[in-house]
């Protein structure tokens, strides 16, 4: 968010310039620079970590669970961020008046720090979907497409159930080879990688939430034994789970530091 001067904002080989009172995104799989060209200039920036690393576009990406968004609130979002031809647009007042607060939140934890900086996150991603949806046309789904998504959200509580292809497949009434389709294209992987990914993610919260032992938690998620759990949870995680309750991560965050950035130039 530029609050004064301009900026030159660079993304998929283009050179905008950002003027004071706009806000601008991109996809962590597009290419982008900022920064360049400042004079007396005032911005705030943070990123929000998505589900995983996308090297590309996917028909249904995700944000980290700890953002809290319903499945069907987060996929508006996502659904109105993707129709965007992106570059810089006039920031409405909500948005002004939280970039600068989420930045400072993030700048001077203090108590309920990560409770609010998520709200705040949450309403700077709604606000932007709203700015999206202005010049957005509606998005005309098949009942099939409409029954695997609303299959997923049921998976999402439904965890600890030994959900199999067949199984799921029958449950939106389709076929096993019609339903894996549809949802890879819908959430970008195959069905039963993504209830690893769901179980793992819930997983970490029960790492980071609860002193329950880790053989407890897998078993609440899903997983036949601690070995599977173990294993699995390395694939998505990059570590063991206990090590994991150690070095818990946070989802929203600006470089490598984990703060939000106010910069200031006179340059």
């Amino acid at each position: 968010f530029v609050a004064k001067g301009t900026v030159e904002w660079k993304f998929e080989g283009k050179r905008v310039t950002a003027g004071p009172g706009t806000v601008t995104y991109t996809w962590p799989w597009q290419e982008h620079a900022g920064g360049m060209g400042l004079a007396m200039c005032e911005i705030y920036w943070v990123q929000i970590r998505l589900d995983r690393s996308y090297k590309t576009m996917p028909s249904r990406p995700r944000f980290q669970r700890l953002l809290g968004f319903p499945i069907s609130d987060e996929q508006k979002v996502f659904a109105a961020l993707k129709k965007a031809k992106g570059g810089p647009v006039p920031a409405n007042r909500l948005i002004k008046d939280l970039m600068p607060r989420l930045v400072q939140e993030l700048e001077s934890p203090g108590p309920m720090n990560q409770e609010r900086s998520l709200n705040m996150a949450r309403q700077i991603l709604i606000e932007l979907a709203l700015i999206c949806l202005q010049n957005a046309g509606q998005e005309s789904i098949s009942p099939a497409i409409e029954r695997v998504r609303a299959f997923e959200e049921i998976l999402t509580t439904q965890l600890e159930e030994p959900w199999t292809l067949d199984a799921m497949a029958a449950k939106c009434g389709l076929g096993r080879t019609q339903f894996a389709e549809y949802f890879s294209r819908e959430f970008g992987e195959t069905p039963l990688r993504h209830l690893s990914r769901l179980r793992i993610e819930k997983a970490k919260e029960l790492l980071g939430a609860t002193p329950r032992s880790v053989t407890d938690i897998g078993f609440d998620c899903g997983f036949s034994s601690s070995q599977h759990f173990a294993r699995v949870f390395r694939q998505f995680a990059g570590r063991t789970p206990t090590h994991y309750r150690e070095k818990g991560e946070g989802v929203v965050r600006s470089g490598e530091s984990g703060r939000g950035c106010k910069r200031k130039s006179n340059e």
